[in-house]
C-alpha cells in the first residue's frame, strides 16, 4: 500500500478537501491528540 499512497505535510490552517465517491483513504498511527473537524456538502 506505501506505493499507492501520498504524504501530506500538514501545516496549521491548512484544509483537504477529498471528492469520497472518487478515492479510497485512510490514514497511517498518529500520536494523540487528534482533532476532527468535518463538513458534509452536496
Amino acid at each position: 500500500m506505501e506505493e499507492e499512497s501520498v504524504a501530506i505535510p500538514w501545516m496549521k490552517g491548512d484544509v483537504l478537501f477529498i471528492d469520497n465517491l472518487a478515492v479510497l483513504h485512510g490514514r497511517k498511527h498518529f500520536t494523540p491528540p487528534r482533532r476532527v473537524l468535518a463538513a458534509l456538502c452536496k
